[in-house]
């Protein structure tokens, strides 16, 4: 392989002293490899498995409940009582605790870290290591047999992490009970802990990094993981996001933002496209898969649910909360993903759009237009759906959880319905007679060659993830 010399000297302060340091570089840009799907792992209000999660979406079943008030101190029901929209997607906390435990009892099976024990684990750092173990033991990966661990590594992210628990220390701090500040309250708030402690739990000393981008976090953790193995990086990553969102105070801040649903009953508060929507539910919960180089994949014997093989991103660029009505950076955002693919997928292929769709008014709207013009040539009819309906809106960790629902769908040739969806807009009842067909009523049986799965986020963050067949 051709390389070329690189020199340089470090010249102190009074330009007296250098020493001479030389290396070389490769000249080639290495050869993108193929990057396949080979586990995967959920944390949701419709179950702690992906298998009961995948079950309960296709039968039409919603997680979305009221604010489980009944064991609370009597100053927590107080708070909660004036908030209007205590509804939301809770995760089960007898679930978790039971799957913190397997998970946690898998850490000392590996002789890793003893400290790494519940206590010292925000809720949204037990949410990721729990859809982590789950995809790994998923994957079939002897994740302890793998010799070199830099080719393993982590991409988990978060939009909120744990920032309830910072407010709750500044309220110690202000009231001068200083000690009553946990001594792991650094490690319990900051968004990254999730990835790192499990890069810790399974000694995973590969690429570790952790997006924090609203709303998209989850694709884009997922779409830089992919990005890793494709240029060599990495051989596996272990990528998703995670949210813990039961806290009061996300609740008031969404809320005065205008942005979630006036509805209160549960089960038909989450309507995304229905012309009836007034905003989204709040929800929590985890998503995590298992992403491998093709051929190591092929070389285990590996199952392959699909293949990833585009990522784009674009910006809005126009307001912190709304986006672009021209739905311009969502459009980009989709070219992206599928001009990023090195196998060969054109827009007839993907037959598949899993939604950001959130149940607000302009968001879903700007969505469905931009799908329209995307596909406006395409011969091909597009289903399209959003989870949502179903698990409400889980932040951070949508993407991820909505990317294991977009790799099922390919897998099984199988798409939920987008659940309370009924009628659209007066001004979008030309989609109907397009080639777009929102799922709604039960699940399509359709052969899924391809398919696309969007994430949005505040501040104008887009980011569209490309699945297809491995084939």
């Amino acid at each position: 392989m051709n390389r070329k010399s690189i020199s340089f000297k470090l010249i102190n302060a009074h330009n007296t002293h250098y020493r001479k340091y030389s290396f070389n570089v490769k000249k080639e840009i290495p050869k993108p490899k193929r990057v396949v799907v080979t586990g995967l792992g959920v944390v949701s209000p419709l179950g702690n498995s992906v298998e009961k999660m995948w079950s309960e979406l296709n039968s039409l079943k919603c997680g979305i409940r009221t604010v489980p008030i009944e064991n609370m101190t009597e100053n927590e029901q107080n708070i909660w009582s004036k908030i209007s929209n205590r509804i939301g997607g809770f995760i089960d906390q007898s679930e978790l605790d039971q799957s913190i435990e397997k998970c946690l009892a898998f850490t000392e099976s590996t002789n890793r870290d003893k400290s790494i024990t519940k206590s010292r684990l925000s809720k949204f750092i037990q949410f990721g290591m729990v859809s982590a173990y789950q995809a790994i033991i998923d994957s079939g990966l002897d994740i302890k047999s793998i010799k070199d661990r830099s080719s393993i590594g982590v991409s988990v992210g978060s939009s909120l992490g744990a920032a309830a628990e910072i407010g709750e220390a500044f309220t110690m701090v202000e009231s001068l009970k200083h000690t009553k500040v946990s001594p792991v309250f650094y490690p319990r708030i900051l968004n990254n802990m999730a990835a790192g402690y499990i890069a810790m739990q399974h000694d995973l000393q590969g690429p570790m990094v952790s997006c924090s981008t609203a709303c998209a976090t989850g694709a884009h953790s997922i779409g830089e993981a992919f990005q890793f193995i494709k240029y060599g990086q990495g051989k596996i990553m272990l990528a998703g996001g995670c949210e813990n969102s039961y806290y009061p105070i996300f609740y008031v801040g969404f809320a005065r933002a205008r942005a979630l649903s006036g509805i209160t009953d549960p089960q038909t508060s989450s309507r995304p496209f229905d012309k009836s929507r007034d905003g989204f539910v709040m929800s929590e919960g985890a998503g995590c898969l298992v992403l491998e180089e093709l051929d190591h994949a092929l070389e285990r014997g590996a199952r392959i649910y699909a293949e990833i093989v585009g990522y784009g991103t674009a910006a809005d660029a126009y307001h912190p909360t709304t986006p672009s009505p021209d739905g311009r950076a969502a459009i980009t955002a989709m070219k992206n993903a599928l001009n990023d693919s090195i196998v060969d997928i054109n827009l007839n292929d993907i037959d598949h759009v899993n939604c950001h769709a959130t149940s607000t008014p302009a968001g879903d709207k700007v969505e469905l237009q931009a799908i329209q013009s995307l596909f406006a040539e395409s011969g091909q009819t597009v289903y399209v759906n959003s989870m949502k309906g179903s698990l409400g809106h889980m932040l951070g960790a949508a993407g991820a959880v909505e990317s294991v629902g977009t790799v099922l769908s390919i897998y099984n040739n199988s798409i939920p319905p987008t659940l309370n969806f009924e009628t659209l807009d007066d001004d979008l009842t030309g989609i109907e007679k397009s080639n777009i067909q929102i799922v709604k009523g039960q699940s399509c049986n359709t052969n899924v060659r391809a398919a696309l799965c969007n994430s949005f986020g505040f501040g104008g963050t887009n980011s569209s993830l490309l699945f297809a067949k491995y084939q």
